[in-house]
Parts: C-alpha cells; structure tokens; sequence
C-alpha cells in the first residue's frame, strides 16, 4: 500500500504481522514494482531479532527489480499470445462473411470468437428490434450449461445491455456485484462489457461478454470487440428484420 520496503525487527512487537510460522521473528517485505504500478511483494523472514538491516536494501531491491522485469516479460508474451489469438479469429470470422456461411453459423462463431478470446465465459450477440423497443438474443456461447435461449428478449433501456444500446457507447463494469443495472442471468460472472453494433448513427445491436474475474476487460479486449461490432454491423440489420417477419407470422 505504501510502495516502500518495510523492515521489522520483531514481529512479535509489529501488530502487522500475519503468523506464517511461529519461529519468524523478523521479516523484511519489498514491493515489486514497474514504474508506480505494484505488480506484487517480496517477502523474507528470519528466525532471528534484528536479521534484516537498512544495508540489505539495496541487495534486496535489486532482487525485486529483476523479478519486476520477468513478469512484465511474461505478460508481455502472454498479451501478444492473446493479440494473435485474436488477430487469427478476426481472420476466421472474415472468411465467413460476406454471405459465405448462413447467417446463424455466422453469427454463432463471433460469439463463440469472443468467448474463447474475452473472459472464456460467456458471450452473445443481440440485434435490435425497434418496432418492439427490445433487444433479441441471436446467439450466444457459454463454458457451462443455461437456462437462455436464443430467441430471449430484453426490454431497451433494461440492465447493462439496455444502457449500452440507448447510449450507442460501451459500458464496462469492473465489477458487476457494485452495479445495480447488473441484471443475474449467467452464474459466477463479475464482469461484464456492453459493446455496440452501430451503422452510422443508429445501434442495431450489442456484443455482451461476460467473465469470472473482477476487472476481466482491459482496453486490448475493448478494442478487439469494437472491431468484431464493425466486422458484423452489417448483418444485423437483416436479422432484425427477419425477427420482426418471423415475430409478425407468429402472431
């Protein structure tokens, strides 16, 4: 909290301490940082008063420096894994476009695109059906099983979805248990990211995805549903269309 290494002489005197082990009797703690962000702690103890001394920082601090560099290493590799992930699925999905796979087929690999590369929990596609004032599910792709089906209708102006489509902007929640739109339909979820589907001025749908972890969508993942949004902006206008036709005929 405080980004300074801490040194304790006695444990038994610091009200700080969290027991590990009953014999620790001093303890020095360094944050591991890369510029002002805390990327995590190192930590040493000792069984004896006074081990760690002012003269240790330095050494110390080196050691949490080299540690800093290999994780910004590692999630370095792990953003650019997840980049050619992503890049191999905007391929993939351009592929289809253009009138090559049935709309549904379509519509359903995007979904399962973006689950598989934002969160790996749930995700959908709904268009919007303006004669109704309701936004429709036409696909949606989930790590476990659900009670939603497509063809499932939200009212405009409802929940996180709602919101995103009347403003035409995205809505990213960090954590969905401290957002009262947050509507409970897929169990586990923390997260969630509202992208819209534009065609000019007009919204004609929404990317949902949702994840397990707090804080799941950074602007890399924003960025790569905003691209998918234009890849099927579209469509979507032709499958609001044959929902209102298909709802018409049924009544």
């Amino acid at each position: 909290s405080t980004k300074k290494p801490q040194l304790v002489s006695d444990v038994r005197r610091d009200k700080r301490y969290v027991e590990a082990r009953s014999e620790t009797r001093s303890e020095a703690a360094l944050p591991i940082l890369s510029g002002d962000e805390v990327l995590g702690v190192l930590n040493f103890e000792s069984r004896e008063v006074g081990y760690f001394q002012k003269t240790d920082l330095p050494l110390l601090g080196f050691l949490a420096a080299q540690i800093a560099l290999a994780l910004k290493m590692v999630d370095l590799d792990e953003r650019a894994r997840r980049w050619q992930e992503r890049v191999a699925a905007l391929n993939n999905l351009s592929r289809l476009g253009g009138g090559v796979a049935p709309l549904e087929t379509l519509l359903q690999r995007v979904a399962d695109a973006v689950r598989m590369t934002c969160g790996g929990h749930y995700a959908a596609i709904f268009a919007g059906d303006y004669t109704r004032q309701e936004l429709v599910l036409l696909a949606q792709s989930s790590a476990h099983p659900l009670n939603i089906a497509t063809g499932a209708r939200l009212k405009f102006g409802t929940g996180l979805l709602g919101k995103a489509f009347e403003l035409g902007e995205t809505v990213n929640v960090r954590d969905v248990r401290k957002d009262p739109m947050y509507l409970f339909k897929v169990p586990g979820v923390l997260s969630q990211v509202c992208v819209p589907v534009r065609v000019g001025d007009a919204c004609v749908g929404i990317i949902d995805a949702q994840a397990q972890n707090v804080g799941e969508f950074t602007a890399d993942e924003v960025m790569f549903l905003e691209t998918v949004s234009r890849m099927i902006a579209p469509v979507l206008r032709p499958a609001t269309a044959r929902s209102e036709k298909s709802e018409t005929t049924r009544s």
